[in-house]
């Protein structure tokens, strides 16, 4: 394999994957993901979000298709997004913050740098 595609492959934060026509992951068929799977058995692209294992993961599935156009399987990739949720929840914070100092400050508020 290309030295510069293994450097990627191993630094990137996410799975990717290839399946035949069988989802062999969770009997569950209410998961995102087993949801997914089968959208895109379907000949439809799906994204979905979950928590596995610790984390947030949000996925993509899409039909795989022979060189006929028939579907065979799905073709699928999953990034960790935990970090990018924690952060978004910190700004949230920081912004409910701010505006409560705002909204029940009895003098006038300046925020420099915000």
């Amino acid at each position: 394999m290309d030295r510069d595609l293994r450097q990627l492959l191993e630094s990137f934060p996410g799975v990717i994957w290839v399946t035949d026509a069988e989802f062999h992951g969770s009997e569950d068929p209410d998961l995102p993901q087993v949801v997914a799977h089968r959208r895109a058995l379907q000949g439809e692209g799906t994204s979905y979000r979950q928590a596995f294992g610790g984390q947030i993961r949000e996925g993509r599935v899409e039909p795989r298709r022979d060189g006929a156009g028939a579907i065979v399987g799905v073709v699928g990739m999953s990034i960790d997004m935990t970090d990018l949720e924690a952060a978004q929840a910190a700004v949230h914070h920081r912004d409910a913050l701010v505006r409560a100092v705002v909204d029940f400050a009895l003098d006038a508020v300046i925020i420099i740098g915000a």
